[in-house]
């Protein structure tokens, strides 16, 4: 009885861990081949970030320097008062699309290199980056629905500890809402 059990069990695990250890594998493949198409996305990104953020700031310095000016020749002119926060508020602020469309025009930029830069700032991926994210999330989706199995050590269940040899219970596979498990 206990090596019927034993058969059983390991039959089911078998098939089981075939089906578990091939999904694992590919999606471990797919992670490791599309991670290099991922990071230098990030770091493509990241370096055009931090020199849009630059211009965004430099452009923001000049509006602030412009309202300060404003503000300052207003006050010697005329007799009410005016502060840089009133000057300040009526200028517009800055867009994070307007500073991409000035960066274009003074580094003399392509129309496609714009485009790429207005969809990074939108947030919008490669369409590389996309195929990677969409992939591991398949990946890790076919992982998540394998049915799994509760496994136990078939001569525990059949002899149990102390019994001295004596079989105590003999147990059987169910299935139950789609899970395979072992009934003792």
């Amino acid at each position: 009885a206990i090596t019927k059990i034993q058969q059983a069990v390991f039959a089911e695990y078998r098939e089981q861990a075939m089906i578990g250890r091939t999904m694992q594998a590919v999606a471990a493949v797919a992670n490791v081949a599309l991670a290099v198409p991922r990071r230098m996305t990030r770091y493509y990104v990241e370096r055009r970030q931090k020199v849009i953020d630059a211009y965004s700031a430099r452009l923001e310095f000049e509006r602030r320097k412009t309202a300060l000016s404003a503000a300052n020749t207003y006050c010697k002119h005329r007799s009410t008062p005016c502060s840089f926060d009133d000057m300040l508020q009526l200028t517009n602020p800055i867009r994070r699309e307007a500073v991409i469309e000035q960066y274009c025009l003074d580094q003399e930029l392509t129309r496609a290199q714009r485009d790429r830069l207005l969809r990074m700032a939108a947030g919008t991926m490669p369409w590389f980056v996309a195929l990677s994210l969409t992939v591991q999330f398949i990946a890790t989706l076919a992982t998540t629905t394998v049915p799994p199995i509760a496994l136990c050590d078939p001569a525990f269940v059949a002899e149990m500890p102390g019994s001295n040899g004596t079989v105590l219970k003999i147990g059987h596979f169910d299935e139950v809402d789609g899970v395979t498990h072992i009934e003792i």
